[in-house]
């Protein structure tokens, strides 16, 4: 099967970042994706493939259609559970996109999972399918405008902005093992607490070895990488209100600024000390 992608650059506003759109659709395996920190709104729309979803400490079963929207502090990733054919849209949208707009899409749908209606989940597709084609048919201009206006009706469809609208958090699939998404649960109520997976084990009477193995296999990632982004999640998120670099470092559970710096800068692409002071509006495109 040939595999077929479109990632296009989308202006609402003079001035402002663009929003990027994308589409992807081609043979995947699981050790393509990992677990990361965006520096905007993501919404994931998911159409096919062996896959579920987690974003911060929830893990989703998806359906066809099914739409994710995470926000620039959760860490998140597809879960493949086999190679095989895998296709889905994204849009990945700065955070300050809407500023100058009297309403704020984002502002009642942020961190959810979106199961529209039937036939509203077939519209909102068709949006997609749409703007993908004609980028692909019809480069240029003229694409850019019809685009604009396109992302806008999609976002209407998928924000809660219509009474019929059906956004939810789907209970745990019963594939996740229980005992791995309490962990996820406490994971996150204790990020700053935790200073090691080894605890983790002990709190739940589990064996390490056996630990970071079902973990790595349900999740995708290995349990000390996930309690690490889950830290520099929550320090990006206390530097953006003001905290000091030290102080992000202690209060996310780090013990060593410099191992700290490290962890931040791999994961994020700068270190904490220019992010904390870049300009705001440069601030805001890394968020």
């Amino acid at each position: 099967m040939k595999s077929e992608t479109v990632n296009k650059k989308i202006c609402l506003t003079p001035g402002m970042p663009a929003i990027t759109f994308a589409y992807a659709k081609n043979i995947d395996k699981p050790s393509n994706h990992h677990l990361h920190i965006n520096k905007f709104f993501e919404i994931y729309i998911y159409i096919g493939g062996d896959a579920d979803y987690i974003a911060g400490d929830k893990y989703f079963s998806l359906n066809h259609g099914d739409i994710i929207v995470i926000n620039q502090y959760e860490p998140h990733n597809v879960v493949l559970k086999s190679e095989g054919l895998y296709e889905r849209f994204y849009i990945l949208v700065p955070t300050e996109s809407f500023d100058n707009f009297s309403y704020n899409p984002f502002k009642n749908i942020n961190g959810k999972l979106i199961s529209l209606p039937e036939k509203r989940r077939k519209k909102a597709i068709d949006i997609l399918y749409e703007i993908k084609n004609s980028f692909v048919k019809e480069p240029g201009g003229r694409t850019s405008f019809k685009a604009c206006g396109l992302i806008l009706e999609f976002l209407a469809e998928i924000s809660g902005e219509y009474p019929d609208c059906a956004s939810f958090e789907r209970n745990t699939p019963s594939r996740l093992p229980k005992y791995i998404a309490d962990i996820l649960v406490y994971i996150n109520k204790n990020i700053s607490a935790i200073k090691s997976a080894d605890e983790i084990a002990k709190k739940f009477g589990l064996s390490m070895p056996y630990l970071s193995i079902t973990f790595k296999n349900a999740i995708g990632t290995p349990l000390k990488s996930y309690i690490q982004a889950k830290k520099i999640s929550y320090a990006k998120e206390l530097l953006d209100k003001d905290f000091s670099v030290t102080e992000a470092c202690y209060e996310s559970g780090f013990n060593d600024c410099s191992y700290f710096i490290k962890v931040f800068k791999h994961h994020i692409g700068t270190t904490p000390f220019k992010y904390k002071n870049l300009d705001e509006k440069i601030r805001n495109i890394l968020r």
